[in-house]
């Protein structure tokens, strides 16, 4: 599958859970055991682990140095369906990996006033996985003692290119589609420039866009009170107090969204 490529990862939301399930061969694949915290009475996505194990995979949740934890946690429950999936013999690259609630992420990046109840923040974490370059450093020409990078010069054969290779019909094609898809591009971030107010700088400060209108001091202490519902539930093992503490991250949940629509009604009211 991979034959052709230095290392192949795969990430993203997999829509099944591996659970406790083993994802590698005992006693035949050079794997350290995994941590799995997605335990419980489920279905496992047999398919997923199947290939895994054809295609000599591993999930990295659960056995690399970092934060790990649930990647969906809302009023539902949490679980783990969000993976990230490398090859055995590029095992050893990793590094560290994170799993970060996006909750945590509208704190650290001051983005509560892109909160809406059209925009919400998603139920789903970021997955961060560092690794080394190592099988990824392309040959560079040989140099001197002391010789920079920048001053080895690559020699090509541009002489032996043919002069009319441009005036092909295919060339014309494939330049007028990438003009058209830099100005399809262009378009969209200047759209997107519109609707997302960037962090202005000023004398070498980030100056961030105010909060809404009706924002206050009540929503502020309703939204710390769900993330730290939120982490207390994430945090603890014991099923049965799992449960009561998912209620009080559900309470937490609702008063937040009645407070928010409340503030917004009342401020579009009042204008």
């Amino acid at each position: 599958m991979a034959c052709d490529a230095d290392a192949m990862f795969i990430c993203g939301d997999m829509n099944g859970r591996v659970g406790s399930a083993q994802d590698s061969i005992v006693h035949v694949d050079d794997i350290p055991e995994r941590k799995f915290i997605d335990g419980g009475k489920y279905q496992l996505d047999r398919s997923l682990i199947e290939f895994l194990k054809e295609s000599s995979f591993c999930v990295v949740n659960g056995r690399i140095e970092g934060n790990d934890g649930f990647t969906f946690v809302s009023a539902r429950g949490t679980s783990v369906v969000d993976y990230v999936l490398v090859l055995h013999e590029n095992y050893k690259e990793c590094i560290t990996f994170d799993v970060t609630p996006c909750s945590e992420l509208v704190e650290q990046h001051s983005l509560l006033h892109l909160l809406s109840q059209k925009s919400k923040h998603s139920d789903h974490s970021v997955l961060t996985l560092k690794f080394g370059i190592k099988c990824f450093c392309m040959s560079l020409p040989d140099r001197a003692p002391g010789e920079s990078i920048a001053t080895v010069k690559s020699n090509y054969r541009s002489k032996k290119v043919d002069c009319n290779f441009m005036q092909s019909e295919l060339a014309n094609v494939a330049s007028l589609r990438v003009i058209e898809n830099i100005e399809c591009n262009r378009e969209r971030q200047q759209e997107m420039d519109k609707q997302i107010l960037l962090p202005e700088t000023q004398n070498g400060k980030r100056k961030l866009k105010q909060m809404e209108p009706f924002w206050n001091e009540d929503l502020s202490n309703l939204w710390k009170k769900m993330c730290s519902d939120e982490k207390v539930m994430t945090s603890c093992t014991n099923r049965r107090v799992t449960k009561v503490l998912r209620e009080n991250y559900i309470k937490s949940g609702k008063r937040f969204d009645r407070g928010f629509r409340r503030a917004e009604h009342s401020y579009k009211r009042g204008k």
